[in-house]
């Protein structure tokens, strides 16, 4: 009975001498701050042959981050197709993402680009090109970020 005793008190005191060294290691919460991302969450195209962009705002800090401005050039399947600009201040939380919807009038032959019936089925590729500005913390990041759009089954010019 003592064996057991002594053993939990044992493993008790390891515990405890455990948690204090890591207790001690740290310094408090430190704030990393990375540079935000930006990425198309959604294109739908209009009849008219408007553009609807849902452009995703990524904060990969531990600290919430203001954007100050947003100005990135669309490229769609290798053709620039305008400017996505916003002055307007976004806030995004630490860690998190946020959606912020553009309207955009396209160059004409992007628009062809996106019309051509094998994008209808097979996707066609985009890239953004520009800044984040960001308020607090400040800084301002250059960005350059290439993906592809796949059209979501059953809508018509709608792709993610």
């Amino acid at each position: 009975m003592r064996d057991i005793r002594r053993s939990g008190a044992l493993r008790t005191g390891a515990m405890l001498a455990l948690l204090a060294l890591l207790c001690s290691c740290g310094d408090g919460f430190r704030e990393l701050i990375n540079p935000p991302g930006a990425s198309v969450q959604q294109l739908k195209a209009d009849d008219r042959g408007e553009w609807k962009v849902m452009l995703r705002l990524q904060n990969f800090s531990n600290v919430r981050t203001e954007f100050a401005s947003i100005e990135l050039d669309l490229y769609v399947g290798g053709v620039r197709a305008g400017r996505l600009r916003g002055k307007e201040a976004q806030v995004v939380e630490a860690d998190s993402v946020e959606i912020v919807a553009f309207g955009l009038t396209p160059a004409a032959a992007a628009r062809e680009a996106l019309a051509a019936s094998s994008v209808r089925t097979a996707g066609i590729t985009y890239r953004l090109e520009g800044r984040l500005d960001t308020r607090e913390p400040r800084g301002s990041y250059p960005l350059a970020h290439e993906s592809r759009l796949a059209p979501v089954p059953g809508r018509e010019g709608e792709y993610r």
